[in-house]
């Protein structure tokens, strides 16, 4: 019971110390600088990193990236958004059903659209409203763990990034998040 204890600490930390360190990194922005990322290798890689929820869940992950997709971006920035969006997709997922999480990235013109999809618990986003991305703004806390960092995060890196996010939503069909990025 100890272990298990100190095991559910050690993680929360981790999970704290990281989102204090991109709260950090978004203090020194513009030193960044852009390089090219294989988008298909990045996202089979964040998901490998979730391997073990995903089977622990029974997650179905269904990838749909083309695989010769390049972008030049500031490859940590796309890494912690990509990886907080899968994150809430595990934790808030329906209790009553498989878990199902779509992740997509498409190119067109000038532009990259990353979708991450999942069939959770979703969000009443008349309810919640502007308040979405603001820190330390948790919408299910009943649910699952967190300080309300990782939504804000993931705006701030995006419009840093030159992008924008776009968010649907209903409560107990899920939620899709859309990031569209430049891809230079």
């Amino acid at each position: 019971e100890i272990k298990h204890y100190l095991l559910h600490t050690v993680e929360s930390v981790d999970v704290m110390l990281r989102d204090l360190n991109e709260l950090i990194a978004l203090q020194t922005t513009g030193k960044e600088s852009k390089e090219e990322v294989d988008v298909n290798k990045t996202v089979r890689r964040l998901v490998n990193f979730f391997q073990q929820e995903i089977k622990q869940t029974g997650t179905a992950l269904e990838l749909e990236i083309a695989d010769n997709t390049h972008i030049q971006t500031i490859k940590a920035y796309l890494n912690s958004i990509l990886r907080n969006l899968i994150s809430n997709a595990l934790k808030y997922r329906s209790p009553t059903r498989k878990p199902i999480i779509k992740i997509s990235a498409s190119v067109q013109d000038e532009l990259i659209t990353f979708q991450v999809a999942d069939n959770g618990i979703g969000m009443d986003l008349v309810k919640i409203g502007r308040e979405m991305f603001q820190m330390h703004r948790r919408f299910a806390p009943k649910v699952a763990e967190g300080n309300g960092l990782g939504l804000y995060i993931v705006n701030q890196q995006t419009k840093l990034m030159g992008g924008q996010i776009k968010v649907e939503s209903e409560i107990d069909k899920g939620s899709t998040f859309t990031i569209i990025l430049p891809t230079h």
